[in-house]
């Protein structure tokens, strides 16, 4: 059986109240068109953690991956498979792998990859380590993903002048993938669909102006403690993303494909973690609802951790996990939806009973 061992969440220790602390952006949102203005403030959430730091990626992820590693009894030189995962930061060539791999103590020779597919990347990365070890290129492949979309303000990151940046929180998230018995998650199918959108002008940035821009409102710079100067800036809304993405029948559509994968069906998922896109969430709960999946399987913590790329999925997995909430036998899905427009689902099986 090939799945997923020790997974580990890492948010930083500073955790912002969002309305208060983006108190800055009142004047901004007031001039919002009335549907979008509600949509930024009510379905923010109430809390996000952010670190405050120039290498917040980077340490996040060696935070998450040190985790795995501890909780797992595993020497360093028993990985010899790396994937990863990142979300904004200021580390670009090389990607955040190699810093990994060497602040970790992994082994040189190993393969070490950096995965970016946008938001559905720790699962593409969750895939390839699947396909690697059914290969016999690798036992034993760590999968870290690092997202510092506030942190990350510093080089690439959110716009912390724009409204919808209240969205975002910084996290990491990373577990062990192997051919193991006693793994805690068996995983079952993995499914992504692309919709082939050309989601902007400038590709996966925000702006027309080439790959980096200035800051939205320069003038609320200081307040959002931020560098007054062009950055590589994520989207933060994206009106087409969310009317595919956010489209009757379309969450409905892709589980239902990913399950089939698993020779399931809807009615079988006992759990479904959602990425925490805030505009998503709302349409999605209610389309399962009436789909007929079971009372309480739409599941996730949002409203206290934002919008951590897809990392954010994983972190409530792991968070789950330590309350309980799964049985041994349960089936997840995890479902991310990204600009693209890329979905990916990863359907997993609890193999152990809680602790």
């Amino acid at each position: 059986m090939i799945g997923i061992s020790n997974v580990m969440e890492y948010l930083p220790g500073e955790v912002l109240d969002v309305k208060k602390y983006y108190s800055y952006l009142d004047p901004e949102i007031e001039k919002l068109p009335e549907n979008e203005r509600s949509a930024v403030t009510e379905l923010a959430p109430v809390t996000v953690h952010r670190l405050k730091d120039p290498s917040a990626l980077e340490l996040m992820g060696l935070m998450a991956g040190q985790r795995v590693l501890d909780a797992s009894g595993i020497d360093p030189s028993e990985i010899d498979g790396l994937m990863a995962v990142q979300s904004g930061g200021k580390q670009f060539m090389p990607l955040i792998a190699s810093y990994l791999q060497l602040n970790l103590g992994l082994e040189k020779g190993i393969i070490a990859r950096n995965v970016n597919d946008g938001d559905i990347s720790f699962f593409s990365a969750v895939n390839l380590a699947r396909q690697y070890v059914k290969s016999g290129l690798c036992k034993k492949i760590l999968v870290v993903g690092s997202s510092a979309l506030i942190g990350g303000k510093y080089g690439f990151g959110a716009d912390l002048t724009e409204p919808w940046c209240m969205h975002f929180g910084d996290g990491a998230a990373a577990c062990i993938v192997s051919e193991n018995n006693a793994a805690d998650y068996e995983i079952l199918a993995f499914h992504m669909e692309t919709e082939a959108n050309s989601a902007r002008l400038t590709g996966t940035l925000n702006g027309d102006y080439g790959p980096i821009r200035e800051p939205n409102n320069r003038d609320l710079c200081f307040a959002a403690e931020m560098d007054d100067k062009t950055g590589a800036f994520v989207v933060s809304h994206d009106e087409k993303f969310i009317n595919t993405a956010g489209r009757k029948g379309f969450i409905t559509e892709v589980l239902t494909e990913a399950a089939k994968k698993a020779g399931l069906t809807l009615a079988d998922l006992d759990h479904i973690i959602p990425v925490h896109d805030a505009e998503l969430i709302a349409n999605w709960g209610c389309e399962l609802a009436e789909a007929g999946v079971k009372d309480g399987a739409f599941c996730h913590l949002q409203s206290t951790v934002g919008h951590a790329g897809g990392e954010d999925t994983i972190i409530d997995l792991a968070r789950f996990a330590k309350e309980g909430r799964f049985r041994k036998g349960d089936v997840i899905a995890l479902a991310v939806a990204c600009p693209g427009v890329q979905t990916a689902v990863l359907i997993i099986r609890r193999n152990i009973a809680q602790q």
